[in-house]
């Protein structure tokens, strides 16, 4: 596999451009060599390798060099290391963490500020406080108490199961990102109803008591059809659909 398409992969996984990568990897390399004072680390691309060149007085904005290697005071292979390479690589793979973390977490206020709050997930792992879900912005929690009772008695969060979920909160400890998710947000009631309501109608309100009805009051001019009730009742796990007309 050639280098560039492993730092491609790397950056997928971890929601990262290859530029952040390549950088990242630097920073690790840097921190895991003896410099002399004066002296950084720049890189560049050579046959299919990204050679370290420890240079001094080194130019911050040119230190990823594609184009050529330049004169170097030293030049480095990490590989001829055992003891470096593996410090190397357990530093990259912390740097890899924190920053997808950073850069999701950044991603998610986003939504929660400008937007709905509602992401996609799927249940990966159940266990008895709850279950985990894997999302675009990485791993979260819904706790028993962010489920509505009787979804989960119809067996509606399986595994593989994916829904739509509100982001409580979210944080970064340790170095790891923490999102927590609900079921039984009233962001997610009004974000399905407005998704799956007739376009025409003006919608004042909904109030949702989880697992027993959802209350939709809505512009008297529209009248929701029996195809619309049969999905919005199947959206919210079998609840009850009641419409308020509003003049």
């Amino acid at each position: 596999m050639k280098l560039a398409q492993r730092i491609g992969e790397i950056a997928s996984v971890y929601s990262l451009e290859t530029q952040d990568v390549v950088e990242l990897l630097r920073e690790a390399t840097s921190e895991s060599i003896e410099l002399r004072k004066g002296e950084d680390i720049g890189a560049y691309y050579k046959n299919n390798n990204i050679v370290f060149i420890v240079k001094e007085n080194i130019n911050p904005l040119l230190r990823l060099d594609y184009t050529s290697g330049n004169e170097a005071a030293r030049i480095i292979d990490i590989t001829k290391n055992r003891n470096l390479y593996k410090n190397i690589l357990v530093k990259f793979q912390q740097k890899l963490e924190e920053c997808s973390a950073r850069t999701s977490l950044i991603k998610i206020l986003e939504l929660k500020k400008h937007g709905s709050g509602i992401c996609k997930g799927e249940i990966v792992r159940l266990t008895r406080n709850g279950f985990f879900v894997k999302t675009a912005y990485g791993s979260a929690f819904c706790r028993n108490n962010q489920q509505v009772l009787k979804e989960a008695e119809i067996g509606l969060y399986k595994h593989e199961k994916v829904l739509d979920f509100y982001i409580k909160d979210a944080s970064i400890s340790e170095g790891k990102l923490r999102i927590n998710v609900s079921r039984t947000a009233e962001e997610l009631t009004n974000f399905i109803i407005q998704e799956n309501f007739s376009t025409e109608a003006v919608l004042f309100n909904v109030k949702r008591k989880c697992g027993v009805y959802v209350r939709i009051y809505h512009d008297a001019r529209i009248t929701p059809s029996d195809e619309m009730t049969k999905k919005l009742r199947y959206l919210f796990g079998g609840e009850n659909i009641i419409y308020r007309a509003v003049l």
